[in-house]
């Protein structure tokens, strides 16, 4: 048997795909706050790496190579590894295709 049998496909309106997405950014990226994202810690609207790291679910070498590439812009303090809060949204909503 096929990978490709083993899928289920479902056609969604675009709009509603649209809707999907957003809700999916806002559940992630705290524009309505869950349990999980209460716990975020910024400073200025900046979070820690490893609370971009918890939000993202991605690991140490992933946010690496997005500032080496200029994916992604972080700022260095202390040893540690600040990013915008708006820019981590902005990538996510890039990454989905969602234009404002």
């Amino acid at each position: 048997m096929n990978e490709i049998d083993n899928k289920k496909y479902v056609m969604v309106e675009r709009n509603e795909l649209q809707e999907i997405l957003e809700s999916a950014i806002k559940n992630i990226v705290g524009k309505e706050e869950t349990e999980k994202e209460s716990e975020i810690k910024q400073i200025g609207g900046y979070v820690s790496q490893r609370e971009a790291m918890k939000l993202l679910n991605r690991k140490n070498t992933w946010f690496h190579t997005k500032r080496k590439s200029r994916e992604l812009i972080g700022k260095k303090s202390a040893n540690q590894w600040w990013y915008k809060r708006s820019d981590l949204e902005n990538y996510l909503k890039k990454g989905l295709g969602i234009t404002d």
